[in-house]
């Protein structure tokens, strides 16, 4: 498994959408949130709804990590 990291805070920016073509092609199956990819909770969990519906496209389980 490989997990990384981006920057970005939402699903119109160029590296989530990177991301998330990289997940539903099953290159990434792990992705950790930095603070300065977090601005509100909504913000958050559209962006994990966004990872986890690309990992469902590529038949593949995601782990979603937070720095502390």
């Amino acid at each position: 498994m490989i997990m990384v990291g981006f920057q970005g805070t939402s699903t119109d920016d160029q590296d989530v959408k990177k991301l998330l073509d990289d997940i539903k092609n099953g290159y990434v199956s792990g992705v950790i949130l930095y603070k300065y990819n977090i601005e509100s909770e909504q913000q958050v969990m559209k962006l994990t709804q966004a990872f986890k519906a690309a990992a469902a496209e590529a038949k593949v389980p995601i782990f979603i990590g937070i720095d502390q």
